[in-house]
C-alpha cells in the first residue's frame, strides 16, 4: 500500500512539473505604431505636427495612422484602407483615418480590439461629423476632429450624432404620411347605402310585419233610399338601415450592418464622400 502511495505521489508530481513547464508565457503588450503619409500633400508642415498631437490621444488604446491619397490605383477607398493598414501598421490593434482625394471620400478603418469599440456604425457617425470640413477644403480640421472623436469613443464618451437623429426624424415623417394615406384610401373606398338599397331594406322589414289599421274618423250620410257609413283608414310605415366598416395598418422598419472578418482578425470601416 505504501509503495502504491509513493508511486502515485511521484506520478502526480511529474504531471504538475510538466504542466508548469508547458504553460505558455503571457503575451507581452503590443507595440504601438504611428503611421503618417500625406501623399496628396494637402497639409502644411505646421498642420502635420499639430495633427500628430491629436493622433497621440489614440495611442493608449492601439496603433494609429493617417494617410492621404492623390490617385487611388487600388479601387475603392475601403480596399485602399485595408492594404495601407496592413502595410504600415501590420495586424496590430489600431485605427487609421484616410482622406482619398481621388474618390473624394473619407474613411475610418480599425482592427481587432479597437474595431470592437470603433464599430462600423460609429465610424460612419464620425465621418458624418467631419466630412463637411473636407468639403470646404479644411483637411486639417477634418482629420483633427476625426481623431478627437475616435479618442473620445475609445474613452467611453459619447459623440454627436446629428445625421442619425435627422434620419430617424425623416423616417418617422415618411411612416406617418404612409399611415395617413392608407387611412384616407380605406375611408374613401367605403360606399354609403343609396336610396334603392334603403327601400329594399324597408320592404324586407315590412314583409314580416303584421298589417294593422287605425280608425281615424266616421260620419253618417242620410239618403232617401239608403243610409251608408264610410270610414277612412290609414296604415303605418317604418324603415331602418345601418352600416359598419373597419380598417387596419401596420409597418416595420429594420436595418443591419456587418463588419468584415479574416481568419482570427476582424476589422470595421465607415466612410463618407465629400
Amino acid at each position: 500500500m505504501r509503495k502504491f502511495m509513493k508511486s502515485f505521489a511521484a506520478i502526480a508530481l511529474m504531471v504538475l512539473l510538466m504542466s508548469v513547464l508547458f504553460i505558455p508565457a503571457k503575451a507581452e503588450a503590443q507595440e504601438t505604431v504611428v503611421a503618417f503619409d500625406d501623399a496628396a500633400d494637402i497639409l502644411t508642415d505646421a498642420e502635420e505636427e499639430a495633427l500628430r498631437e491629436h493622433m497621440a490621444a489614440v495611442l493608449p488604446y492601439g496603433s494609429v495612422g493617417f494617410a492621404t491619397v492623390a490617385v487611388n490605383d487600388i479601387g475603392s477607398v475601403r480596399d485602399f484602407a485595408e492594404r495601407w493598414y496592413v502595410e504600415n501598421i501590420g495586424l496590430r490593434d489600431g485605427v487609421v483615418l484616410i482622406i482619398d482625394m481621388d474618390n473624394r471620400e473619407i474613411i475610418v478603418h480599425s482592427m481587432d480590439a479597437v474595431a470592437d469599440v470603433i464599430t462600423s456604425s460609429r465610424a460612419d457617425t464620425i465621418t458624418d461629423n467631419i466630412y463637411k470640413y473636407a468639403s470646404h477644403g479644411d483637411y486639417y480640421s477634418c482629420a483633427a476632429e476625426g481623431f478627437d472623436e475616435i479618442a473620445a469613443v475609445l474613452r467611453g464618451e459619447k459623440i454627436a450624432q446629428p445625421m442619425k437623429y435627422l434620419s430617424n426624424a425623416f423616417l418617422a415623417l415618411i411612416l406617418a404620411f404612409m399611415i395617413n394615406f392608407v387611412i384616407i384610401r380605406v375611408v374613401s373606398s367605403m360606399k354609403s347605402p343609396g336610396d334603392r338599397e334603403m327601400m329594399k331594406t324597408a320592404e324586407r322589414f315590412l314583409e314580416g310585419a303584421p298589417a294593422t289599421a287605425t280608425e281615424i274618423g266616421k260620419k253618417t250620410i242620410y239618403d232617401p233610399i239608403t243610409t251608408s257609413t264610410s270610414s277612412y283608414h290609414s296604415s303605418g310605415h317604418s324603415s331602418s338601415g345601418g352600416r359598419s366598416y373597419s380598417g387596419g395598418h401596420s409597418g416595420s422598419h429594420s436595418s443591419s450592418h456587418s463588419s468584415s472578418h479574416s481568419s482570427s482578425h476582424h476589422s470595421s470601416s465607415g466612410s463618407h464622400r465629400f
